[in-house]
């Protein structure tokens, strides 16, 4: 399809070829970055793609998400627990309340947040002094670890600072994390559910997002002028069904020991392997990096954390279409990313302390949205010369 304001037409049409909408996303929509939102939901099956029938759909699941607000308020969970300024001082440790430990974004062995789900007993409580309600273990120990993770996403933008953006940022994963339980809360959501935030509140602004949330926007200003109704009866709602349609095609990376996001690392080391033999003995025979130390984190976040926010959004407008499936085609992107560094990469192989460095800081300061473009089509044929049964 060309790029002369063809998505406009698809999306204003009575009926919208949600096919069409899919293969435009796949090759970027920073053309349009006002009719991004719409485009999203579309295709994660958010909005109804009969224009008639769109705006019964949103009540609907504005509904179901207030509904569940209101089961945990209840139980003083969603209000209580995030009622305080984003990112207050907590007790310091690593909850795990499931007993096991996973290989964490930067590497390192965390705790996989899990709610207590099938069986009949009495769940345990604990007294938060901070907002004076007793609360279960597992959801003390849920909030705990998002109130970590969520001042650390803001990037810099003023507007993702702003306090209702992160409360909004909590309450999503919160709800995320106590419907399903079987997965629960894992480090790495945070960076998936930022895009989706940034893109529903530029568009309640009617603003590009890559503008409103520029380091150089005082976009904290802007956000204030959001009227207070409108976040839980437009824009929390629009964010959580965006996140959780999106995660949901990513369970395994966060159910039990992670294995699927341990099936796509191994398969990015397959993918190099293949493409560039000497790359890969460089960094796992010469230097004694696994992949896995410094790939985890590019899995498991979707590369959001290595690039700054407009190429990050370009690159989640190939993942949000999941033409080819988000889970299959990472990996490739991840091996085009890597083979993009090969002459820096081959420049320090010599041992992991010289090496490993390098790969966890890899310089994407300066690409622009044609570098993911580049990068995009570059995995692309990678998945053709190097299919992975």
């Amino acid at each position: 399809m060309s790029s002369d304001g063809g998505l406009p037409a698809l999306l204003n049409g009575d009926i919208v070829d949600v096919a069409a909408v899919q293969r435009r996303a796949w090759l970027g929509l920073s053309c349009w970055p006002l009719h991004r939102r719409l485009a999203w939901e579309l295709v994660l099956g958010v909005a109804s793609p009969l224009a008639a029938s769109r705006s019964l759909q949103s009540r609907r699941l504005v509904g179901e998400y207030c509904a569940q607000l209101a089961k945990w308020r209840e139980a003083a969970t969603v209000d209580d627990l995030t009622a305080s300024p984003v990112g207050r001082k907590s007790d310091g440790t690593s909850p795990n309340s499931s007993g096991r430990g996973s290989l964490g974004v930067d590497g390192a062995v965390v705790g996989i947040v899990q709610t207590t789900s099938g069986n009949s007993s009495v769940p345990s409580l604990s007294f938060d002094s901070s907002t004076d309600v007793f609360v279960a273990n597992e959801e003390l120990a849920i909030i705990k670890q998002i109130r970590k993770d969520v001042p650390r996403s803001t990037g810099g933008m003023a507007a993702l600072a702003h306090s209702r953006s992160q409360t909004l940022l909590e309450r999503v994963l919160f709800v995320w994390a106590l419907r399903h339980p079987a997965c629960g809360y894992v480090q790495g959501m945070n960076d998936l559910a930022v895009p989706f935030v940034c893109v529903v509140i530029a568009d309640e602004l009617r603003m590009p997002p890559e503008d409103l949330f520029s380091t150089k926007c005082h976009g904290d200003a802007l956000v204030s002028t959001i009227p207070a109704d409108a976040w839980e009866a437009r824009i929390e709602p629009a964010v959580y069904w965006m996140t959780s349609r999106f995660i949901e095609r990513l369970q395994d990376n966060f159910t039990g020991n992670q294995r699927g996001a341990h099936r796509m690392v191994a398969d990015l080391e397959a993918i190099v392997k293949a493409a560039d033999p000497s790359l890969w003995k460089s960094i796992v025979t010469v230097s004694d990096v696994p992949f896995a130390l410094f790939s985890f984190r590019w899995i498991n976040c979707l590369l959001q954390r290595e690039l700054s926010f407009a190429p990050a959004l370009r690159l989640m407008d190939t993942y949000v279409a999941d033409e080819i499936p988000v889970v299959s085609f990472h990996p490739y992107v991840c091996a085009a990313f890597l083979l993009r560094f090969r002459p820096l990469v081959l420049a320090h192989a010599r041992d992991l302390g010289t090496l490993l460095p390098v790969l966890q800081n890899l310089p994407t300061q300066s690409w622009a949205v044609r570098d993911v473009d580049e990068l995009v089509a570059s995995a692309f044929v990678l998945s053709h010369r190097h299919p992975i049964n």
